[in-house]
């Protein structure tokens, strides 16, 4: 397949990302993710988390200009309430979900934002990836 991400992120002409990803997962194995919105990011926006530092990561979901224009309390919300995001805890059958649960992980963004939203210290090493994109992936999500 040659799917294009088009200029807003939502694919182009007939393969639109809705054409193949619904707003739920696909009953089976081997068939396309789905949850509301799905679209990847536009092509002057990067895939925010690749190569990036605990501390970049952190800078960049708090500014405004990289995080759609988001207060931190509607970052928080975001990252807790939208079914984009939650999408991870469920992402359907073959594909492991976040490694803690959504409960968990709330709580923790809540107790980020209160103690200040503070951002670690830029040791230079780059963070951990759970699940690298396949060189199939990285190839056919073409701009």
């Amino acid at each position: 397949m040659n799917v294009r991400r088009g200029p807003e992120g939502h694919g182009v002409t007939a393969e639109k990302c809705s054409t193949c990803h619904q707003d739920h997962n696909l009953a089976s194995g081997h068939m396309p993710p789905g949850a509301p919105n799905w679209a990847l990011p536009p092509p002057a926006t990067p895939m925010i988390w690749q190569g990036l530092t605990d501390a970049r990561i952190c800078r960049s979901i708090k500014d405004p200009k990289q995080n759609k224009n988001r207060s931190l309390d509607q970052l928080v919300e975001h990252l807790t309430e939208d079914k984009l995001v939650a999408w991870g805890w469920n992402p359907g059958e073959g594909r492991d979900p976040i490694p803690m649960s959504h409960d968990e992980f709330a709580a923790k963004v809540k107790k980020w934002r209160s103690a200040g939203a503070p951002c670690p210290a830029d040791t230079g090493q780059k963070a951990a990836v759970v699940a690298p994109l396949t060189e199939g992936v990285q190839n056919g999500f073409r701009q």
